[in-house]
């Protein structure tokens, strides 16, 4: 009787697979299901009682279900690699950024050390040997008649400029004469147009101010009162005048040379000693 089974159960998966074949998606046969997936197919059996044609005893109840399951497929080939892209255009221009704002002006740097002089060279000169550079700075005679004696101390540096072209002028010096003359002072003088003109500063104003001797003393000529083409005091107007007023009519005269001089006035005996000198901001300082 089993084998009879097994026979039946053998014709039924042959049915199966044709149905399989034929594309049905479900059928049914004397109680035997068949269904279609895409990689396997089933076959059920299902009695549940009945009879056989007679000489066969009731079958016992039994369900099968057997499934064939296919193989795996093979596995697909890697598609080629795509073409590299084309780069990309340039990207426009931006629009120029705004002007910045103009930075703060710097705090002013501190003043530069005056350069020293150990002995007359370059722009400063002598004028005779009485004339000669010291420790304490450059020393005047001493002169026994500083009525009749003297020397300058000759500076070239401004050679070239005009009198209206000088916005500072000072020199600091020291004097010191037996007879406390008024007229002992060292005085400046600026000769103009190929030594033809001069401007003279003199501290004594003729000899109306007695400036201190033995000491130090620092004479700004701008700030100051100045006589033009006037050396000897000669009492005729304008005598003292503004050094503005001077530039104002003489602005344009051409600057030949400036010196600073002791004697040739007055002090007896006299000697004296330049410490600085100082033009348009740039200051000498003599000796150490």
């Amino acid at each position: 009787m089993r084998k009879v089974i097994y026979i039946a159960i053998a014709a039924l998966f042959a049915s199966a697979a044709v149905a399989f074949a034929s594309g049905s998606a479900q059928k049914s046969h004397s109680g035997i299901k068949v269904s279609k997936t895409t990689s396997r197919f089933c076959v059920y059996v299902d009695h549940r009682g009945g009879e056989t044609n007679g000489d066969m005893s009731v079958l016992p109840k039994f369900n099968y279900r057997t499934c064939i399951v296919g193989k795996r497929g093979l596995k697909g080939t890697r598609g080629a690699k795509g073409a590299a892209g084309t780069d990309g255009q340039d990207g426009t221009r931006g629009l120029t950024g705004a002007t910045g704002t103009v930075g703060q002006r710097g705090a002013t740097g501190a003043a530069g050390v005056s350069p020293v002089i150990h002995r007359l060279d370059g722009d400063f000169a002598g004028t005779n040997a009485t004339v000669a550079t010291s420790l304490d700075g450059v020393q005047f005679g001493p002169y026994p008649d500083g009525g009749a004696w003297g020397g300058s101390v000759v500076y070239t540096g401004a050679n070239g400029l005009t009198l209206g072209e000088i916005t500072q002028l000072s020199y600091t010096v020291m004097h010191s004469s037996l007879n406390d003359s008024p007229i002992a002072a060292p005085y400046l003088r600026i000769f103009l147009e190929g030594d033809t003109h001069d401007v003279i500063f003199d501290p004594t104003q003729c000899a109306t101010v007695v400036p201190n001797e033995d000491q130090f003393n620092t004479f700004e000529v701008t700030t100051g009162d100045v006589r033009y083409d006037d050396d000897a005091c000669d009492g005729v107007p304008p005598d003292q005048q503004a050094w503005a007023d001077v530039v104002a009519a003489h602005g344009a005269e051409e600057i030949s040379g400036i010196y600073v001089t002791a004697g040739f006035a007055g002090g007896a005996p006299l000697a004296a000693i330049l410490r600085t000198f100082s033009i348009n901001g740039n200051s000498t300082t003599f000796g150490s």
